[in-house]
C-alpha cells in the first residue's frame, strides 16, 4: 500500500469480490463448497469417494462461482492445496481447474477433534 492507504501495485485497479480484500500477495484459506450433511459415514474411505460426503448440485455451481469470481477479480492464484477428502479437491478443482495439489496437512481430523491435526507439519505451515 501507498503512504495514503492505498492500494498502488496491481491491486490499485481491481474491485475485491466475495467481500475479499485486494491484497497484492496472500492467502486464501477456504474449506469446501456446499456437501450437506456434517461429518462422513461410517466406514468413510478416502479412496473412495463414494463413501464420503460430497458437494451436490448447489455446492458445485457455488465452487465454480468461487473461482470465477476470483479471476474475474484479477487475483493471481499460485499453489491451490486441498486436502484429500473429496469435497475439498473437487471444490479446488472446480474453482482453479488443473491446479490442485493434495496436502495431508489439511485433512480433516473431525472424528478426533480433541487430538487435532498430525504433529508433523510441512516446513511452509512450522
Amino acid at each position: 500500500m501507498g503512504r495514503s492507504g492505498q492500494h498502488d501495485g496491481p491491486c490499485a485497479a481491481r474491485q475485491p469480490a466475495f467481500g475479499l480484500t485486494c491484497v497484492d500477495h496472500g492467502i486464501v484459506l477456504f474449506r469446501h463448497a456446499v456437501a450437506p450433511g456434517v461429518g462422513d459415514p461410517a466406514g468413510m474411505r478416502l479412496s473412495d469417494c463414494s463413501t464420503q460426503r460430497n458437494l451436490d448440485d448447489t455446492g458445485r455451481n457455488q465452487a465454480r462461482l468461487i473461482g470465477e469470481a476470483m479471476r474475474a477479480a484479477g487475483i493471481a492464484v499460485g499453489a491451490v492445496l486441498s486436502s484429500q477428502w473429496c469435497r475439498t479437491m473437487k471444490t479446488a478443482e472446480l474453482a482453479f481447474p488443473g491446479r490442485v495439489m493434495a496436502e495431508p496437512a489439511f485433512n480433516s481430523f473431525f472424528a478426533d477433534h480433541i487430538a487435532g491435526p498430525t504433529s508433523s507439519l510441512p516446513w511452509w505451515m512450522a
